[in-house]
């Protein structure tokens, strides 16, 4: 005989097969009981598109500026005037946090664009538009 312990016994999970659904969790709630799906003109779905894409932009940018070619630092570069414009324009449906965090990113991304100026952009309107929205935004 052995002295190590028994092994506990797991009570086998039944299966629901032709009964009533399982109850949803705080964690598998429906969007129709939540009041279903954000509308698709909803500035919170602009926000967190615009918001996620200019930080990520912005976080390529700062780790590759060192060595990257000129012309994909272009790229990024236009890709993030593109979304500091969207962001504007998302800005005044904003209040309480959100345009907060807006703000925030908005005044990262000046600081960036303050410590790495851009010698030439591609799209002068967009850059100027973009800028623009940055110089707007006030200090902290």
């Amino acid at each position: 005989m052995s002295d190590a312990a028994p092994k506990k016994q797991t009570k086998p999970q039944t299966k629901r097969i032709g009964g009533p659904r399982k109850p949803p969790s705080k964690v598998t709630l429906d969007l129709d009981e939540l009041g279903g799906p954000p509308p698709e003109d909803h500035p919170l779905l602009e926000l967190v598109t615009a918001l996620t894409h200019a930080q990520a932009t912005w976080c390529e940018l700062l780790i590759l500026n060192g060595g990257v070619r000129r012309l994909k630092r272009e790229s990024l570069e236009l890709s993030l005037d593109r979304k500091i414009v969207l962001l504007g324009k998302v800005m005044p449906k904003l209040e309480g946090e959100f345009l907060e965090m807006v703000r925030r990113t908005l005044r990262d991304i000046r600081g960036y664009r303050r410590d790495f100026p851009r010698t030439e952009a591609s799209n002068h309107e967009q850059a100027d538009k973009a800028q623009r929205i940055l110089d707007e935004i006030p200090e902290v």
